[in-house]
């Protein structure tokens, strides 16, 4: 696909110096009304490149450009090394869908010339592979630039609560299930939650395995599962069978009573379809302290029997929001 955009542009440049040491020229095309708001707004680009060249590797076009173009249609696109932008994002005049902000719109883009322009799926039906990929990079970028609840909040952003079908397409030609919040925003909520069962470490490893590996090549969602299986050292299938070739997402109902010291905590997953495997954390509040454990689900209906000292006041499942989850999860009452 080429991508021709022609006005009186204003032209600004810059320059970005990588961490392999390229030096990458930055050429901005805007219209004139737009300049200064330009400026302050691609500010970020430096420190977004940065961070994804910390964590998925050196930037693919370093020996051409990267660059942003803006286009009259209120829209957005991840073109090879100049992404478009639409007019009115910059000041907000024009929506930016699920991604929030401009801020966003920009980061989102860039990623995807890792995931996309650099790694291209194979077929359509791997289409997260890009979505999900470059949104969830969204999220790290956050994480990098305000914190972990910046990153956390931009999750809950993201929990849409309208993710219908599978992750997976698994008819390529079903365009309309091709860009979808399932694709974009349960996508990165996949890849979240698989950063939670690896672990950091093995998570982050293998991300940039898999960008490496593949570096100006074509992928699958395959090639992703043989990436993080090889950092984590067990079978990821059952993940990948629930998480991105399944559908739904728990929704948990819960009830604890404690006596002599044990804690018996009662989780029900009410959704519809698939019972869903996964680590949860528990948080125990007592008069004594705040303890943390992680158990394994594994069954529709499941009793988990924990240690505590003290009395049992508060117990919240997932208190960091690591598990995509139904609306209607809630507590029961105390039994």
């Amino acid at each position: 696909m080429v991508s021709i955009a022609a006005a009186g542009y204003t032209r600004l440049v810059g320059e970005y110096a990588g961490i392999g040491g390229s030096h990458v020229p930055l050429q901005y095309y805007v219209f004139k009304d737009d300049a200064a708001l330009a400026k302050s707004e691609f500010a970020i680009v430096p420190a977004v490149l940065k961070v994804y060249e910390e964590l998925f590797g050196p930037y693919p076009f370093a020996r051409e450009k990267y660059g942003i173009a803006e286009v009259p249609i209120p829209s957005f696109r991840e073109h090879q090394t100049i992404p478009s932008l639409g007019k009115g994002i910059m000041d907000g005049s024009s929506p930016v869908w699920d991604l929030g902000t401009v801020s966003n719109v920009i980061a989102h883009d860039m990623a995807h010339q890792w995931f996309g322009n650099s790694l291209t799926p194979a077929s359509w039906s791997d289409v997260w592979l890009n979505e999900g990929f470059s949104t969830y990079a969204v999220a790290l970028w956050h994480e990098r630039d305000g914190g972990e609840g910046a990153y956390r909040d931009f999750m809950r952003f993201l929990d849409t609560h309208d993710f219908s079908g599978s992750i997976y397409i698994k008819d390529e030609r079903d365009v309309d299930a091709e860009f979808t919040s399932t694709t974009f925003n349960k996508g990165a909520w996949v890849l979240h939650m698989l950063r939670h069962v690896m672990g950091d470490q093995a998570f982050f490893a293998a991300l940039h395995d898999y960008v490496t590996a593949n570096r100006y090549g074509r992928v699958d969602t395959g090639r992703w599962l043989a990436a993080c299986e090889q950092r984590y050292g067990k079978s990821l299938d059952w993940f990948f069978e629930e998480w991105i070739y399944g559908e739904g997402e728990p929704v948990f109902r819960t009830d604890w009573s404690e006596k002599d010291g044990t804690l018996t905590l009662k989780i029900a997953q009410t959704q519809h379809g698939q019972a869903f495997t996964l680590p949860v954390d528990v948080e125990i509040h007592t008069d004594r302290g705040v303890t943390r454990q992680t158990v394994w689900l594994r069954q529709r209906m499941q009793n988990v029997e924990l240690p505590v000292q003290g009395m049992v006041q508060t117990v919240v499942l997932d208190p960091d929001g690591w598990v995509l989850k139904g609306a209607s999860s809630r507590p029961g009452a105390a039994a």
